[in-house]
């Protein structure tokens, strides 16, 4: 790529432009990344600015030292080298290619200077929203008992109908059955008391499979006893 400038004013002028285009051989063209650099040469202050070409194919840069290019130099005045950097997918590599070197007085901008130091930036504290407020104690205490009423009803239902035990075996799946499905109700009523939702998807997973194995061995069982008879 051949860069042709076609003028740049400086001096003690309030603006510098910058008019030029790219060419690679006899054809004029446009890549994807064209900025220029200035570089203070005492403090070592890089500065950049984007170009854009126009549909003639032409970049352009126009700076006002009397507004955003001050704010942009932080109103730092002095000896500053010029590089324009060429980058595109098409090419092996960046192209920085030397310009001009350019002794520049910069007023003072209207505008706050740039903040050009690293320091770190204030911390951000987020703020969560605050949780709901829960309702009364009696309330809750209202909507517990009707939520056990209907295991009430079935004990009193089991007492006055007479609960036929007969076929409930004393083995190792019994048990296991049994005992899996107290677990499963205790890990409910832990959820209902406070325990948060992952807890109880790890512990109810484990307890439903091992009650779902000793509940089908259960079973088994008791038709292969039925089978006997």
């Amino acid at each position: 790529a051949v860069v042709s400038t076609q003028s740049g004013h400086y001096g003690r002028a309030t603006r510098l432009i910058f008019d030029f285009s790219l060419a690679d051989g006899a054809e004029e063209v446009t890549l994807h990344q064209v900025f220029v650099r200035f570089t203070n040469t005492k403090t070592k202050q890089n500065v950049f600015f984007i170009a854009q070409a126009d549909l003639k194919k032409k970049y352009t840069i126009d700076l006002n030292f009397r507004s955003a290019a001050a704010k942009s130099f932080g109103s730092v005045g002095g000896q500053y080298s010029v590089d324009l950097i060429v980058g595109d997918a098409t090419l092996p590599q960046a192209m920085v290619i030397d310009v001009a070197t350019l002794n520049l007085e910069i007023p003072d901008s209207k505008e706050p200077a740039a903040d050009l130091s690293k320091q770190a930036k204030p911390e951000i504290t987020h703020l969560f929203r605050q949780p709901e407020k829960r309702p009364p104690q009696a309330i809750s205490a209202v909507f517990t008992g009707l939520v056990l009423l209907p295991a009430l009803v079935l004990l009193i239902m089991w007492a006055k109908l007479g609960a036929n035990i007969s076929n409930i075996q004393i083995s190792l799946s019994s048990i296991g059955f049994h005992g899996g499905l107290l677990a499963i109700i205790a890990i409910y009523v832990n959820f209902f008391l406070g325990v948060n939702m992952f807890t109880t998807v790890k512990c109810l997973a484990g307890v439903a499979v091992v009650t779902f194995l000793c509940g089908q061995r259960l079973l088994s069982s008791i038709a292969a006893a039925k089978k006997a008879k």
